[in-house]
Formats: structure tokens, C-alpha cells, sequence
């Protein structure tokens, strides 16, 4: 028996799961199986996991309870949320002692002028008024 290296593995699996119409893919880190998500969505979860960060990391666990073989919505939340706050936390109320999302939520309701949005598109910049 001829035993192969776990990223042709992996490759193996996926091609075996996609072409068997399964609703489980290999997970984007290779360690487990996850229920069949649209590609753009796992390009963009691969994204936001990548830095090494709490927030990356919770965000992935969140991920393994959304769409893992036993999943878990409680426990999704729960991490989705600890990821927000370990990015939000540090920026926007970095001086509370413990400061939590609702917390988050209040500093930016009291102080909208002091906040601004903006996404990047393919085109430029998305969202910013300038006067």
C-alpha cells in the first residue's frame, strides 16, 4: 500500500467528495470535513482567518460549529462574536476595563461623527462621501 502525502490526500478527498455530488468538502484548513459551502464564501473565510490574530482564530473556530459534521450554533456565535470584539475592542474603547460588543456598539452610537466606513472596491473606494 502506497500511502500519499497528506496535501495530495487532501486533493484526493475534495476531488472524490465534489465529483460524488457530496454535500461535505475537505475544510480550507485540510483538517477536517465540512458541509459543501459556495467558493466565494470560503476565499473570503480563508482571507479572514489568514492573519495570525485572536480574531482569526476565533473566527475559524466559529466556522467548525457553523459548518463542521456536528455543528453547534450556540458555540458559532459565541466565537463569531469574541471575533468581532477581539478586532472592534482595540479600536474603538481600547481604555474600558472590560468592555464587551454592546459596549462596542454604544461607543460608536454616541460618537457616529467619530466613525467612517469604508470598503474597497475594484474600482476605488466604496462608501466615503467627500465633501
Amino acid at each position: 500500500m502506497r500511502f500519499l502525502p497528506e496535501a495530495e490526500t487532501n486533493t484526493v478527498l475534495a476531488d472524490t467528495l465534489a465529483l460524488g455530488g457530496s454535500a461535505w468538502m475537505v475544510a480550507p484548513d485540510g483538517k477536517s470535513l465540512v458541509r459543501r459551502i459556495d467558493p466565494t464564501a470560503v476565499e473570503q473565510f480563508a482571507l479572514a482567518t489568514s492573519p495570525n490574530h485572536v480574531a482569526s482564530q476565533k473566527l475559524a473556530e466559529a466556522w467548525g460549529y457553523a459548518y463542521g459534521r456536528q455543528p453547534n450554533a450556540s458555540y458559532a456565535w459565541s466565537d463569531a462574536i469574541k471575533a468581532v470584539e477581539a478586532l472592534l475592542i482595540p479600536l474603538v474603547c481600547p481604555n474600558k476595563q472590560k468592555a464587551n460588543l454592546g459596549g462596542v456598539a454604544g461607543d460608536l452610537k454616541s460618537a457616529p461623527h467619530a466613525w467612517e466606513l469604508v470598503l474597497e472596491g475594484t474600482n476605488g473606494i466604496w462608501g466615503r462621501s467627500d465633501p
